[in-house]
């Protein structure tokens, strides 16, 4: 029995760590990217949309979903994470 409660406790710390890390990407999107792109990267990572999904519901082109916004919203997230990096 004290085993089970270990293992639940641990699961427990484990949700709390990724629901603190999900919370801390969010809040780095949102001040980081413009807003087609924080749409986009919500849909992807945290709805699990497929690029399919997002283009359509987007309204844009697959090609410019799965490339070019995908590509600059990932590099306005690189661009604040490497800012905190200097600070």
């Amino acid at each position: 029995m004290i085993k089970i409660l270990q293992v639940q406790n641990e699961i427990n710390a484990s949700v709390d760590k990724f629901i603190d890390y999900k919370k801390e990407a969010m809040e780095l999107i949102d001040h980081a990217c413009d807003a087609d792109c924080i749409r986009l990267l919500y849909k992807r990572y945290f709805s699990y949309m497929k690029w399919e999904e997002i283009a359509v519901d987007m309204n844009y082109p697959y090609q410019w979903i799965s490339g070019g916004l995908h590509q600059r919203a990932l590099a306005q997230v690189q661009k604040a994470l490497d800012e905190r990096s200097r600070e």
